[in-house]
């Protein structure tokens, strides 16, 4: 697909949620031209989705610094998760043991988020312009042209290269492409209850109360005894999906929780109704949907707007690399084909929680009272859960775009592959030995190619990678910054070049470059390409998959 050279900007955006606003904020960080429009007159005051967990603390890290930052500030760390069967701890969850620079889900309400990212989005000279509604689009081979209408009724079209709904569960643009929205309702009926409670367990920490009755979640929130309640209401005082009372919440949960606590100071109190649905395809030509727009699901484990904050960062360097000429097609087709698996894998993986514990089957109940205190005894258990709900085991090892070389006589298969989001670690730049975690050299919108000499690496062989560095830097430089990693430094070698100190070898382990290799991160932080050992004759020819 070529750029177009009769539209008049790169992106439209329609809607201005988190994943919209992320997708304008990468569309702008990235030297796109972009429109972000929303119907509503001004942003939600409700907290709705609160949950931000460790990779999208990540991603709000590489899109810049003062944004995980001011997250953080406004939001509250959750450090364990507990979970009672009846009146019994059947289970605990601690966050501290996540590699990631932020182990803990932060707890922040969906307002403060889309606050934060429209002060950010605001800063990079892009607004979300409201109540302007997308009415209707047409699409051809050189671009999207889109009728909108302004709050005065005055409509006006436009023509831009690519289109991206982030437009939520109703979306008009996945109506108008009349896609299927395959799924269904679930059956019962959920409360929610934005409150004070009063009681004397332990704060920030979130607690569920499974019983014959229903649940109960209590998550914290930021600010003194303020919860977010969760449960199911009973289907003996069914209401069609009205609002509760306090006085109904207070009931419910004295009828669930084993342990004295009264409810005050309600800000939020509310009926509603899960759904489970997904499109068939994320992408119909220059056409795109991301978040609710294309997958939605139970709330159980905190991934859905987490999910569409990624569908946007994965999306939105591609697109920039395509409208500016140097990126080839294959970048967006890639789009259906990593974030699709993704979003089928959360649908599952929610719906599966919520049938085996947000359900009231008696057997299912007693059943998880014995096997769960077994299983995350365990640390490889509760390791493996701890990554799963935090997002850091997503990966795109199937996908088009990633690639590696291996010799087929290494005897070891490295645990870390092409598609794995790449880790972090402290490192001393050189030559101005500045300690500066990796993540921190992720932020901007380039590649980085890590060059690794190996742990016992010879004079030699680490002037020979400087070399290789300055070759890949001189060709490939407008889109990728090359680091040579070094366990040691010597003055026999140009350091002219971005090298990094890695004197604990803490880079080189984690890695597993215990001997030369390298490692293409793409913009999102993920390995796109790895060779071990370095064959750049491997790295040049997936490079010319990518880049025109």
């Amino acid at each position: 697909m070529k750029p177009p050279t009769n539209s008049d900007l790169n992106i439209l955006v329609v809607g201005a949620g988190p994943t919209g606003l992320v997708m304008a904020v990468e569309a702008a960080r990235h030297g796109m031209s972009c429109r972000i429009i929303d119907k509503a007159p001004e942003p939600s005051d409700r907290s709705k989705a609160l949950v931000v967990q460790a990779r999208t603390l990540e991603v709000f890290d590489a899109m810049g610094s003062a944004i995980v930052r001011e997250a953080i500030d406004c939001g509250q760390p959750m450090r364990s998760i507990n979970a009672y069967a009846d009146s019994c701890l059947i289970a605990q969850m601690q966050f501290d043991g996540l590699d990631s620079p932020y182990p803990f889900p932060l707890i922040l309400e969906q307002s403060q988020t889309e606050r934060i990212l429209g002060k950010h989005l605001e800063g990079l000279r892009l607004k979300v312009e409201r109540q302007v509604e997308l009415i209707d689009f047409k699409q051809d081979e050189d671009c999207v042209t889109a009728i909108i209408q302004h709050s005065g009724g005055y409509k006006e079209v436009l023509r831009a290269s690519l289109l991206v709904g982030c437009d939520g569960a109703h979306s008009v643009i996945r109506h108008i492409l009349d896609l299927p929205f395959e799924g269904a309702p679930y059956e019962e009926e959920f409360l929610l209850a934005d409150v004070q409670v009063h009681w004397t367990m332990p704060p920030a920490q979130g607690y569920f109360f499974f019983t014959s009755r229903g649940i109960m979640a209590v998550i914290p929130m930021h600010g003194d005894k303020r919860y977010r309640l969760i449960a199911t209401r009973d289907k003996s005082s069914a209401k069609d999906y009205q609002d509760p009372t306090l006085e109904e919440m207070q009931n419910i949960l004295r009828a669930r929780v084993h342990m004295h606590a009264e409810l005050s100071d309600p800000v939020w109190l509310s009926g509603f109704r899960l759904h489970r649905r997904i499109v068939p395809k994320l992408r119909v030509g220059r056409v795109f949907l991301a978040g609710d727009a294309a997958h939605i699901h139970s709330p159980a484990g905190g991934q859905g707007m987490n999910t569409g904050i990624q569908d946007a960062f994965n999306l939105a360097w591609k697109l920039a690399l395509v409208t500016k000429g140097v990126g080839r097609s294959i970048l967006l087709d890639s789009y259906h084909q990593e974030r699709h698996p993704v979003a089928k894998a959360v649908l599952r993986g929610s719906d599966l929680l919520f049938r085996t514990f947000l359900g009231n089957n008696p057997m299912v109940i007693k059943s998880v009272r014995i096997i769960a205190p077994l299983l995350l005894r365990r640390e490889w258990v509760q390791r493996r859960a701890r990554n799963i709900v935090s997002e850091l085991e997503i990966n795109y090892r199937r996908s088009p775009i990633v690639g590696e070389y291996q010799k087929r006589f290494l005897k070891y298969k490295t645990k870390l592959a092409a598609g794995d989001r790449a880790p972090d670690c402290l490192v001393t730049m050189l030559p101005n030995k500045i300690n500066i975690r990796l993540f921190e050299l992720f932020r901007g919108t380039k590649f980085a190619l890590l060059v690794f000499s190996g742990i016992n690496c010879s004079l030699e062989s680490c002037q020979n990678l400087a070399t290789i560095r300055n070759t890949i830097q001189n060709k490939y430089g407008r889109y990728i910054t090359v680091y040579l990693v070094v366990p040691f430094e010597t003055p026999q070698v140009n350091f002219e070049g971005s090298t990094l100190l890695d004197y604990k070898k803490s880079l080189h382990h984690k890695y597993e470059a215990s001997s030369s290799c390298l490692y293409l991160v793409r913009p999102d932080g993920y390995i796109g390409f790895k060779s071990q050992p370095i064959n750049t004759e491997y790295l040049q020819e997936y490079l010319s998959k990518i880049f025109i």
